[in-house]
């Protein structure tokens, strides 16, 4: 069986993501090179489980409650501006 994402899931739209983005880099301590560092490119992958204008929220984890609602665990929400490339994703279930 293969589902896409974006396909109804138990009345349920759910959109698989794959986010690229550059993450803020901190450091602590004395130092007297002050040039800086490159921010860190990350690639996090999930199903969208909330979105506005500022940011995209993720879930690692997700799946429908007995009622039928939305469940998620493992959430990062992603600030808009940080993000580089966005690609929905196809999924392939195998039983």
């Amino acid at each position: 069986m293969t589902a896409k994402s974006g396909a109804a899931q138990g009345g349920k739209d759910i959109r698989v993501v794959l986010i690229e983005w550059d993450d803020a880099v901190a450091g602590a301590g004395w130092i007297a090179d002050h040039n800086g560092q490159r921010p860190d490119r990350c690639i996090s992958i999930g199903a969208v489980v909330a979105e506005d204008a500022q940011s995209v929220t993720l879930a690692g984890t997700w799946g429908l409650d007995c009622d039928g609602s939305l469940q998620s665990n493992n959430r990062m929400t992603i600030p808009r501006g940080m993000i580089v490339k966005q690609r929905l994703l196809k999924l392939r279930r195998t039983r």
